[in-house]
């Protein structure tokens, strides 16, 4: 049977997610239990980036996650604003908030048509993503290290 948790089960889930843990950071199974994973996010927060003139030209997500993990998602630059250089820089900005924020690895999911701007700032392939959001479109996880 598979079946969802219960209230009931948190003890003994808890004991053997901990016994699975011993290497890992995480302080507490029994609230990684009851309230998910959602708790290993430490920010999830959005940017712009503006112009010169204040308009919006695009915008990036990061996610900072327990343990010194960041995340880059939803890098979208307007198409008036494309091939300008805007990406490396919301990119840079990114980073630099990661760094100030003590992160030590930073990783993203690109196409393989846009891995060559990550690789440009340091980034190196750990892997690839099979038919991951969408059937056909393969996604490259990139990632850097910061320390």
């Amino acid at each position: 049977m598979f079946r969802k948790i219960k209230r009931g089960d948190y003890q003994e889930a808890t004991k053997l997610l901990g016994k699975s843990w011993k290497s890992r950071r995480y302080k507490n199974p029994m609230d990684y239990i009851s309230k998910g994973h959602n708790i290993e996010i430490v920010e999830d927060q959005f940017f712009v980036f503006e112009g010169i003139k204040g308009e919006m030209v695009g915008i990036i997500s990061v996610v900072l996650y327990e343990g010194g993990v960041a995340e880059l998602r939803d890098l979208v630059i307007d198409d008036k604003y494309r091939g300008l250089g805007y990406s490396t820089q919301m990119l840079e900005r990114a980073i630099d908030y990661c760094n100030s924020n003590k992160m030590r690895k930073i990783y993203g999911y690109v196409r393989y048509q846009d891995e060559g701007l990550l690789k440009s700032l340091g980034f190196h392939v750990e892997g690839v993503l099979k038919n991951h959001f969408v059937d056909g479109e393969d996604l490259l996880i990139l990632s850097k290290f910061l320390k």
